[in-house]
């Protein structure tokens, strides 16, 4: 990239031969062009282009999640901005299997486990062993359940090959001593995609309920494969 200074033939914008120049805070800034690249088509790089288009999707999805993205904001992890950090992890868990248990939708946190899933057509349940002062003080604070779903094999072949769905809702759960039981009902998009899809990944996390930009304390990323 170049500026120049001085221009005696009047404003230039655009291509200009190997060139292209564009204004920028009030300078004329050339760049070169960059050379033209040959698009591999081997299995290999299909594979790849293929695994990272799923991881960008997925990213969006818990994007679109406020509370999935104020936690991202405040990880330490590699990356720039919240959404290259989403990528870059979750990039890593995706070489050749794509989208699987490996990935998450929070950064590493507080470790838990979760008992006795079930998914039904109207919600989610499981049971949570607090066993540690850590996950003891997110089940008696305010407290918030993050859930992103990714549906794959279609009953029909109409249906796009796979689908990604959020939700985050406040706890609706039942503390007993050492054991909490969390159910949720479910959203009408998850609904839906339940009755199109033959399997469904689900991951899950948890995090305490803070105003925007207060430090957040959150769980690590709990995902389990089920055969609808």
């Amino acid at each position: 990239m170049a500026i120049v200074k001085k221009n005696v033939i009047g404003t230039i914008s655009g291509r200009v031969g190997n060139y292209i120049y564009r204004t920028r805070n009030g300078k004329l800034v050339k760049y070169r062009r960059p050379s033209n690249q040959k698009v591999s088509r081997s299995p290999a790089a299909e594979s790849a282009r293929k695994d990272f288009s799923m991881v960008v999707r997925f990213a969006k999805c818990i994007n679109g999640l406020p509370h999935l993205k104020e936690i991202w904001k405040q990880a330490k992890v590699p990356g720039i901005t919240h959404y290259q950090k989403m990528i870059k992890l979750n990039s890593q868990y995706a070489k050749q299997t794509g989208i699987s248990i490996k990935n998450v939708i929070t950064p590493p946190g507080i470790a838990f486990d979760i008992d006795e899933l079930i998914l039904t057509p109207s919600g989610i349940s499981f049971i949570v062993k607090a066993d540690s002062l850590k996950l003891k003080k997110l089940f008696t604070n305010p407290s918030l359940i993050h859930l992103v779903l990714y549906f794959y094999s279609p009953k029909v072949r109409s249906k796009q090959a796979y689908n990604f769905c959020g939700m985050t809702v406040q706890n609706d759960h039942k503390h007993q001593r050492d054991i909490t039981v969390f159910n949720v009902n479910i959203s009408e998009e998850i609904a839906s995609s339940l009755k199109s899809y033959k399997h469904v990944l689900i991951f899950i996390s948890l995090s305490l309920l803070r105003p925007e930009n207060e430090k957040v304390y959150w769980t690590s990323t709990f995902s389990k494969v089920i055969a609808i």
